[in-house]
Formats: C-alpha cells, structure tokens, sequence
C-alpha cells in the first residue's frame, strides 16, 4: 500500500452502537473498548469518524470520549447521517448530531436512506439545504444503488460527499469515480470487508450466500499464497483506486482495530490486486448486506 494509506482510513461506528456484522459473534463494542479504539485513532492519522443518529447511541458514546479528550474537537472530522420517514428535514436534527457528538460542527452530513426521497426532486433539494442552515462543511448521501447516483448526476444536483459500498465483490460504483471526481465530489468507501464475509469459512456461510463460497475461498487463498492477511487484500484492493478519498473500516473490538492498522503496513502488489479484481460479482441480492 501507499505511505497515504492511514490518512485514507476512517473509523466506522456502526458497532458502537448495534451488534451488526455477519462474522460479528460479540455485539456492541463495549465502553471501555470505545474509549481505546477511539485513543488509538487520536494517536494514529485517522482523523476522520464516521457514525449515524440510526446507530443506536453511538454518537453519544463518541461525544463522552470527545468531552473527556478537548483535542479530539480539532482533531477529528465527523461525518453523520440523516434518516427521516417522510422526506422532510429539519436544521434541529443535525443541530442535535453536533450535541450528541460535543461539536460545533459536521464535516460532513449525508442523507442515510436515499428511498425516502428518491426521485423526489423537491426533498432532495431540502436536504442539501442543510448545509445553509448549519455549520455542515460537505453535505451529500449514502447509496447502495447505481440508479440514484445516475438520478443525482443527471439532474445535476449539487452536493460534496457520497458514500458507498465497495470491495473486492462489489465493484459497481467504479465506473462512475471519474465522473464524481471531476464534479469534485469526495468518495467515501463503506463494506469494505463486506460486513467480515471475507473472513468467515465457508462452512459457516448462511445458505443464502453459498453461491460466494467459491470467491470467498479465492480470496483467502490469495492471501495464504502470499503471505498476507485478508484484512491487508480487503484494504489495499481498495486502496488501489486513487479516487477513493476515504475508506471506512467497522471494527467489532479493540484487537480488530489494531490489526486493520497494521494491515495498513502489508504490500499489495498490482498483479495481486489485477487477481482481486477478477472476483467481481454483480449479484445485489449477494453483495448487498441489506438484502442478506
């Protein structure tokens, strides 16, 4: 991987506040293990946390370390997203984020369910309002579908920040990377691990994701053949498009946390990477979590 690779790492929190993850056996991050991820990333280059008012309290548990640790206030960036049921958004919401998190500003805020509003062009220009209400730097959404970002890119909305699952299976939203940068528009990663998929023996996959365990194999036994952790495969796959300007890792404790950032540090050559690439699956009901 690059020397940028940290300063492209982003810490994801979903699992501070819900026991999400297929190859999650643990639940939530307890408190304490909160306390040293998020220390250890103060201490690291990772700068950026990425979390949601729908991650059960998540956002409160990173505003208690940033309370307890003022130099998080200038050291971390926060991105959060937005959910409403009715595709009606208020500035009160995002105000409130910023309570939760002890900060007087977002670096990003992203509409977390693009259904609500889709096609809708009235709501979506409600939502990126936001960002002349409160003091939200890049304002955007968080996709798991082509269809809307082509919906967003021919309408010609305006927005900073989208984010999307990418991996090593799901390689959908490359053909639009150059597209989005030449909008200036930055490119956060989620699912980078595909919820731990990678990880698990393929014996213990649920039926319904059987039809992976080929690719599954494939992947792990790329990385015993070199020498190198799936963990590094996952990270430096995605590494490799220097479009991506961000990369969100969850992380189920402490120890997984630190074994990311030493992944950081493994190489990845270019025809390792051209191999990973090859395992492209299309399938949405495989490669998308939401329909698992």
């Amino acid at each position: 991987m690059n020397s940028n690779s940290f300063s492209r790492l982003a810490l994801g929190t979903v699992q501070f506040g819900l026991p999400y993850g297929i190859n999650n056996t643990n639940g939530k991050v307890n408190q304490s293990e909160i306390k040293q991820i998020l220390q250890a990333a103060l201490q690291s280059r990772i700068n950026l946390i990425d979390t949601a008012e729908a991650y059960g309290n998540a956002e409160h548990q990173i505003g208690q370390f940033v309370k307890e640790h003022p130099e998080a206030l200038i050291t971390f960036n926060m991105v959060s997203k937005c959910y409403t049921a009715n595709g009606v958004f208020y500035a009160d919401s995002a105000l409130a984020t910023m309570r939760r998190l002890n900060m007087n500003q977002l670096y990003g805020y992203l509409l977390h369910d693009f259904s609500i509003v889709r096609n809708n062009k009235n709501y979506i220009n409600e939502f990126l309002s936001l960002k002349n209400k409160c003091p939200i730097k890049k304002i955007g959404f968080s996709l798991y579908y082509t269809k809307d970002l082509e919906f967003l890119l021919e309408n010609q909305f305006v927005f900073d920040l989208i984010q999307i699952p990418f991996n090593i299976f799901d390689q959908r939203f490359a053909a639009y990377f150059t597209e989005l940068k030449s909008r200036n528009i930055e490119i956060h990663i989620r699912s980078c691990f595909l919820q731990g998929l990678f990880f698990m023996g393929v014996e213990y996959l649920p039926v319904k994701l059987k039809p992976l365990a080929d690719k599954v194999k494939a992947i792990q036994q790329v990385g015993i053949l070199n020498s190198i952790s799936v963990e590094a495969l996952a990270l430096g796959f995605n590494f490799s498009f220097p479009e991506i300007d961000r990369v969100i890792i969850g992380v189920n404790n402490f120890k997984n946390f630190t074994d990311n950032l030493n992944a950081c540090n493994q190489w990845v050559s270019p025809v390792i990477i051209t191999e990973l690439r090859k395992l492209r699956e299309d399938d949405e009901q495989l490669i998308l979590p939401i329909n698992w």
